[in-house]
C-alpha cells in the first residue's frame, strides 16, 4: 500500500495537516505515604494523570490530491507558525476528536530517499481533561440527561450510519422501568445495564471507529456517564454508621482504604475520632465510622 492510504487528517487551531502515526500514554497519579513502624506505604490516588500525545505529520508534496499542492513547505510553515506562536490550543485528533491540548514539541526529519519533504514527530498534552467523556455535574438531572445525551447520540450516528439501533428507545423504556415502582437494587442496576450494553455496543462497532465518528462517540460516552450519574444519585445505598476495629498497626488512611474502599475519605475518620497519632493506629483500636455521604 501506498503510503498516502494511511494518512488521516488532523489539525491545530483549525491548521489542518497530514498525519501518518498517532501514539498516546495515559496514567494515574498516585503519592505513597509512609510512616513510622507502618509496613509498606499508604497509595493515595491523586486523580487521572494527562493524555500524552506524539504524532508524525508528513509534509510530502504529491502524498494525495486531497491536500494542496504546497504541503511542503508552505502548509509545513503555517502549522510550525501556529504551533509556536499559539501553543495552547484545539488538537484535533484521529481517535480522541477535538480537545485542549498544549503543544510541547516539534521534531523534524529529513530521510535522503524522501526529496519531495519532510517528516514531523509532534508532542502534545492533553488539558483539563478534554479527552474523555464529560462527568455528569451534580445540578443536573441524570435521568433528563440521559434522554437528551441518547438523542444526541441518535442523531449523530445516523448522520454516519442507518445500521446501528438507536439509543433513545433503550433509555426511554429503562427510565420508565426504572421510575414505574419501587424495584430491588439488583433490578434497577440491571435496567441500568441495558443502556449501558447498549451504548457500548455502539461504542464498540467498527462503524463509528472512523475520525469522522467523533462527535457521536462523545455523545454516546456521555449516555454512559449520565447512566452512572443516574446509579449514584438515585441507587447507590448509603452505609450506616458503624465501628470498626483495627486488625493490625496502620495509618488512618490505610483503614479508611480498608473500610470504605477509598483512602481519601480518611478525614471522615478523623472528624469522629479522636486520635493521639492518625499514622499509627494499634491493632485494636475502635474508629466510629461516620456515613460517607
Amino acid at each position: 500500500m501506498a503510503l498516502k492510504d494511511f494518512i488521516v487528517a488532523a489539525a491545530f487551531n483549525g491548521v489542518e495537516f497530514p498525519c501518518a502515526e498517532a501514539s498516546s500514554t495515559r496514567a494515574n497519579e498516585s503519592k505513597a505515604h509512609k510512616a513510622w513502624r507502618v509496613p509498606g506505604a499508604d497509595i493515595e490516588h491523586t486523580g487521572r494523570g494527562e493524555l500524552k500525545i506524539k504524532m508524525r505529520a508528513v509534509f510530502l508534496n504529491g502524498i494525495t490530491g486531497a491536500w494542496p499542492a504546497d504541503v511542503y513547505p508552505g502548509l509545513h510553515d503555517r502549522l510550525e507558525s501556529e504551533l509556536l506562536e499559539r501553543p495552547a490550543g484545539r488538537l484535533t485528533h484521529p481517535r480522541f476528536g477535538t480537545i485542549d491540548a498544549h503543544f510541547d514539541s516539534w521534531s523534524e526529519t529529513i530521510d535522503p530517499a524522501t526529496q519531495q519533504g519532510v517528516f514531523v514527530d509532534l508532542e502534545f498534552t492533553e488539558s483539563n481533561a478534554s479527552a474523555f467523556y464529560p462527568i455528569a455535574q451534580a445540578e443536573q438531572e441524570p435521568a433528563a440527561e440521559m434522554t437528551a445525551a441518547a438523542e444526541a447520540a441518535d442523531t449523530a450516528v445516523a448522520a454516519i450510519t442507518d445500521k446501528l439501533a438507536p439509543l433513545s428507545p433503550v433509555v426511554s423504556a429503562q427510565l420508565d422501568y426504572l421510575q414505574s415502582a419501587e424495584l430491588s437494587a439488583a433490578d434497577a442496576y440491571g435496567a441500568l445495564a441495558e443502556v449501558q450494553a447498549a451504548a457500548q455496543a455502539q461504542l464498540d462497532s467498527p462503524l463509528l471507529a472512523g475520525s469522522d465518528a467523533h462527535d457521536a462517540r462523545a455523545q454516546i460516552r456521555a449516555v454512559l456517564a449520565q447512566s452512572w450519574a443516574y446509579a449514584e444519585r438515585y441507587l447507590t445505598p448509603k452505609p450506616q454508621s458503624r465501628t470498626y476495629a483495627v486488625p493490625t498497626v496502620m495509618s488512618l488512611q490505610r483503614a479508611a482504604s480498608l473500610i470504605y474502599g477509598d483512602a481519601t475519605k480518611a478525614p471522615l475518620l478523623r472528624r469522629a475520632n479522636t486520635l493521639p497519632d492518625e499514622l499509627f493506629l494499634p491493632a485494636g483500636t475502635v474508629l466510629v465510622v461516620p456515613d460517607d455521604a
